[in-house]
């Protein structure tokens, strides 16, 4: 069997016939230290892919079921998604209209606001702000009070 692994003194032989007495091994250091970095970023691309594929399945978004044992929804898919921008648009450029926000929920059966809360999935607050579900968002933009009013137009339920 036949050893491939370099000596000390196989290193030094090869480079007092270079002429610089350390030629060989500088060269072998700087093959090892190449081989080591290439490690070193292999496990943390790897690492930081990882964590960041942890990071967006815990923090998806997941729809709500609807209740077969209940009536289908009152709305359709486009009028859910165009009640959800209402919702979302109610906070915009620092407004807060409480009454667009009741209009777009009032009239909604059980299954009718699953719909729209599925169609406003996570809403992006913006930087620096964790992404809200039509449910968080209400709660954190209204008072008690505001959000019980909101309630009461769903019969008191999903709150």
């Amino acid at each position: 069997m036949k050893n491939n692994s370099t000596t000390s003194l196989e290193l030094l032989d090869a480079s007092s016939r270079s002429g610089d007495p350390g030629t060989g091994v500088k060269t072998e250091l700087i093959k090892v230290g190449g081989s080591v970095l290439k490690s070193v970023l292999t496990v943390v691309v790897v690492g930081g892919t990882l964590a960041l594929a942890y990071y967006l399945y815990t923090h998806r978004f997941k729809k709500w079921p609807y209740d077969n044992d209940l009536p289908d929804a009152n709305v359709s898919e486009s009028q859910a998604k165009a009640r959800a921008t209402t919702i979302a648009k109610s906070l915009a450029l620092f407004g807060d209209d409480f009454d667009a926000v009741a209009t777009a929920l009032s009239g909604l059966n059980s299954n009718g606001f699953v719909r729209v809360y599925n169609a406003f999935g996570k809403y992006d607050e913006g930087w620096g702000q964790d992404d809200t579900t039509l449910v968080e968002f209400l709660n954190k933009h209204y008072s008690q009070y505001q959000v019980s009013q909101l309630s009461a137009l769903l019969n008191g339920a999903f709150f």
